[in-house]
């Protein structure tokens, strides 16, 4: 009875975990997302189809609502034709055996890739040092020059220039009021491609951004907020970040790029050193590989005779 209760009040704080942390129970295999025709994509379908996808990238897709739905619209279309085709007989023929056999093997090799992969995974610690040589051997590719990073709320004065400095103005006030300038550039900025981050547009040289912006941010010192600057796109509010120094970029910046590089440059020598095993009696006939190109190259044309054209005509 003291087993049953302390089981129960272990599975009970673990339920309350996920519930607290905003864990979503997964939803089985047999959910159907798609369905007509007499067909029908279910979540096991698009799970067996990113067997093939990168174990990273499979939650990210499954994520992505967008992504999600090409990926079962795809599934679902392939389904409806391979439907037809056995209608039509078209999956009794020595040629589907053929395509059957070469995707089978296509997917099983992909899924040989995956296990190599995970078989020869570097540890963490195998990837820092890597990076870190690559990091130390030269130090030109991290070079990067001066640059400023910046945050701004830009209202747009399309036609009534002076509504727009009004507006512009209430958001300045809030901003001054100690309004959290990220979640204000994501209300009221006119500018979609930096509002969507918080207005923030990242770090960039000089030269890159307009002149009354550029001399409005020279006057800021970091943290600080500038009034309205006004130019030809608007009124902006401006925060300044960071000044950066020209130089080589620290490694720990540059740590998750060069990582990605060594993990892709051993995958791919754990894969060629295993298949150099795997393929080391096999051999390409040179003579049966001549006999197939013969028997398929172009038939030349057949020669002129001309000497005898010319002794026709001088008759």
């Amino acid at each position: 009875m003291l087993l049953l209760n302390k089981t129960s009040r272990l599975l009970a704080a673990t339920v309350l975990a996920l519930v607290t942390t905003g864990v979503q129970a997964q939803p089985t295999p047999d959910l159907v997302l798609m369905e007509g025709a007499g067909q029908r994509i279910t979540l096991g379908d698009v799970q067996g189809a990113l067997l093939r996808v990168p174990t990273a990238q499979r939650q990210q897709l499954l994520a992505n609502k967008g992504q999600l739905a090409m990926l079962i619209n795809d599934l679902f279309s392939r389904r409806v034709l391979a439907q037809q085709a056995r209608t039509r007989g078209l999956d009794k023929g020595a040629d589907v055996a053929a395509l059957r056999r070469i995707a089978e093997e296509g997917a099983l090799s992909e899924l040989a890739v995956q296990q190599i992969d995970a078989d020869t995974a570097p540890s963490d610690k195998q990837l820092t040092e890597r990076a870190r040589a690559i990091y130390n051997k030269d130090s030109k590719p991290f070079q990067r020059p001066a640059g400023t990073h910046t945050s701004h709320i830009l209202i747009r004065q399309e036609g009534d220039k002076e509504a727009a400095r009004k507006r512009a103005e209430e958001v300045l006030a809030k901003v001054k009021a100690g309004g959290d300038f990220m979640a204000l550039a994501q209300q009221f900025s006119e500018d979609p491609g930096s509002a969507v981050r918080g207005g923030d547009l990242g770090f960039y040289s000089q030269g890159r951004v307009v002149k009354p912006f550029e001399d409005a941010v020279a006057k800021l010192k970091p943290g600080e907020t500038s009034g309205l600057v006004e130019s030809e796109f608007g009124f902006h509010i401006i925060r300044l970040h960071e000044r950066r120094a020209a130089g080589v970029a620290p490694f720990e910046e540059v740590r998750p790029m060069l990582e990605a590089r060594v993990r892709g440059e051993l995958a791919e020598e754990g894969r060629q050193r295993e298949l150099q095993k795997l393929m080391k009696d096999a051999l390409i006939k040179g003579d049966a590989l001549d006999q197939v190109v013969k028997a398929n190259a172009p038939a030349q044309p057949a020669p002129t005779s001309a000497p005898a054209a010319k002794a026709s005509a001088a008759k």
